[in-house]
């Protein structure tokens, strides 16, 4: 289990969201773990939090996000991540985790600077292992 880690999930698919949720289970702690159905909501998280505790916590997060949601899709949710504090953007890790096999959508990720990786969907465990080696999670 990885006990300094927390994992925010945001996709508009609830099916989606609790199988990922169930997946990530399988390694970090359920506390841990945030569903967001909205990207708006796990923005307006992620300032709140970060106004709330005003210190760092020495604990890393992931962001799972979906790519195509309607209304703030993961393109928009990356650049509307960017304008956050450097201390929020410092903490998490984004991956797109999504079942688009369109080549120049994956491309244009790679042009965000937050982005750290893309995930075919379904998430497995052993993808979320790599993920976590990935960025050396303890």
């Amino acid at each position: 289990m990885y006990r300094n880690l927390e994992v925010l999930i945001i996709d508009d698919d609830s099916f989606a969201l609790a199988m990922t949720k169930k997946t990530v289970s399988d390694r970090i702690p359920r506390k841990q773990i945030r569903i967001f159905s909205c990207p708006l909501f796990a923005l307006q998280f992620l300032q709140t939090e970060n106004d709330v505790q005003g210190k760092n916590t020495g604990r890393r997060g992931i962001i799972l996000t979906d790519l195509e949601m309607p209304g703030m899709d993961g393109f928009k949710f990356l650049d509307e991540f960017n304008q956050l504090q450097k201390a929020i953007k410092e903490k998490y890790s984004i991956f797109v985790l999504s079942s688009t096999n369109e080549n120049f959508k994956i491309q244009h990720l790679y042009e965000k600077p937050s982005f750290e990786g893309f995930v075919p969907k379904p998430l497995t465990v052993g993808k979320l292992d790599h993920l976590l080696t990935q960025i050396g999670a303890r």
